[in-house]
């Protein structure tokens, strides 16, 4: 639970970290639509999604089906339901899925990894929540090995992203070429200013 905890901190952290948007106009209706999730107006989130889909420019549709799962995403956590949640949960995915697939290079692809690491983990205790509820020993150890696997899923998943993230983070500090030759340039400006 603790992890899970965790995994919504960095998510609420990384998020707004990560905004996409090209001019000040797109963010702002990208904050309009985290407003509306935020306050569980999900349907009117996925409807304003929908006309952005078709106003926006080609860069800022490219985020849009992230956007769309993220709002799928609340829809569910607000489901009452548990084998409906589990259904929208496995919808999500498979959106997310995709928008991984079609940009491995965009910057949110890191977001959406994330997202999809948390919704491992989510369909886990969702799958946990139901083990009390059957009354076959079949059934329970059944869901509990499919929860096993979730949960084991989440964690290579983030395993994975935390190497991606210190491969990216390794690029962005300077080798010990670089530095000597920032040392050499700053004691040049040094010695020319004196």
């Amino acid at each position: 639970m603790l992890r899970l905890a965790a995994l919504f901190i960095i998510s609420a952290i990384v998020g707004p970290v990560l905004v996409f948007a090209q001019t000040a106009r797109e963010q702002l209706d990208i904050q309009f639509v985290e407003g509306l999730r935020a306050r569980g107006d999900v349907d009117l989130a996925l409807d304003y999604l929908k006309v952005l889909e078709k106003t926006s420019s080609p860069e800022f549709k490219i985020g849009l089906p992230l956007e769309m799962a993220k709002t799928q995403l609340a829809k569910a956590v607000a489901e009452q339901d548990k084998s409906r949640r589990q259904t929208l949960y496995r919808g999500v995915m498979e959106q997310m899925k995709k928008f991984i697939a079609a940009n491995p290079t965009n910057p949110r692809t890191t977001e959406a990894k994330l997202d999809l690491a948390n919704l491992s983990l989510l369909l886990a205790k969702t799958n946990i929540s139901e083990i009390a509820a059957n009354r076959k020993t079949e059934d329970k150890l059944a869901k509990a090995a499919e929860a096993r696997k979730q949960i084991l899923d989440a964690r290579n998943q983030l395993k994975g992203l935390i190497t991606a993230m210190n491969a990216d983070l390794a690029k962005l500090q300077p080798s010990p070429e670089q530095k000597s030759l920032s040392r050499s340039e700053e004691h040049t400006s040094e010695l020319q200013s004196h």
